[in-house]
This record gives C-alpha cells, structure tokens and sequence, in this order.
C-alpha cells in the first residue's frame, strides 16, 4: 500500500499527540465524518448530535409577493391605482404648464423623464394627450353633445287588425 503521508510527518504524528489531534481537526474540517471517526476512536463515545441551525428570517420583497401571500390585492391592483394616480397628477401638471417641456412636468410629479413619457404615452392612448410635431399637449375637449331629440310621440304600430275596410 502506497504512503499517503511523508516518513517525517508520521513520525511527528506519532510522538506528539498535540499535533496527531490538530491534524485530525484540520482533516476533520473538510471531512467531518473522519472527524467523527476520530473522536469515536480517541474517547470511545458517540459524539453530540450537530446542533440545528436556525433559518434566517426572509425579509419581505417590494415587489409584493408578501401582500399576495396575506390576501392583498392581486394582479397589480396596487400599481394600477398608483399609475392612474401619476397619471391624474400628469394631467394636471400640464394644465398648470400647458407649454412647459417634458422635464418640468417630470419634476412637477417627482418622477424621472421616462416615467413621465410613459405616462404620456398612456395618456394619448386615452385621448387625453396629443404629440404633434414633438410637442406634447393635452386634447381638446370635445363639445358637450347635445342630447338626442324626445319624441312627441311613440311611433305607432299598426296591426294587422287596423287595415283599410272596404
């Protein structure tokens, strides 16, 4: 059988036992199994079970999988009614600064550039906004349409009944 370990080594493993146990525990840190061989072997007694270790607490995610968990609102109710919220504050940022640029209304609402495209983009998608020649304005409200005519009477209907007699 081959020698795993040089003649000196052993020969200082032998006579220091100090050192036999430190190179038990070194192996033993990559091998925790020798170890326990070894600590069997040394004392003759089962080495203490390992003791369990505690899971770390998940810290709850913004992105709100934990409200989803407790029964909040799903499928991104929150976000939707925050968006419609930037969105009304865009709206009215513009008529506060109908000819302002892009940067004014961002700072207005205290959101970023792309944020504030965003939502006009989804603003003319809606009607309420329009990109003429690369300028961003708010839509003209239509005319109030003026309401359909009341008749002065119902048509009447004839029945079969009600034809010409002779």
């Amino acid at each position: 059988m081959a020698q795993l370990l040089s003649e000196a080594f052993t020969v200082a493993l032998q006579s220091d036992r100090a050192v036999a146990l430190a190179a038990a525990f070194v192996i033993g840190s990559c091998h925790a199994d020798v170890l326990q061989f070894v600590s069997r072997t040394i004392f003759g007694e089962e080495p203490a079970p390992e003791p369990r270790r505690r899971r770390k607490r998940r810290k709850a995610k913004s992105n709100g999988a934990a409200r989803k968990a407790h029964g909040a609102a799903s499928n991104g109710e929150g976000r939707r009614a925050q968006r419609d919220a930037d969105d009304e504050a865009l709206v009215a940022a513009m008529k506060e600064n109908p000819a302002g640029p892009i940067s004014a209304w961002a700072e207005a609402i205290s959101k970023s550039r792309a944020s504030t495209i965003a939502g006009l983009k989804r603003l003319r998608d809606a009607g309420l906004a329009t990109n003429e020649s690369g300028v961003w304005s708010l839509a003209e409200e239509p005319p109030p349409r003026e309401p359909a005519p009341r008749w002065v009477e119902p048509p009447r209907v004839r029945s079969h009944r009600e034809h010409v007699t002779v």
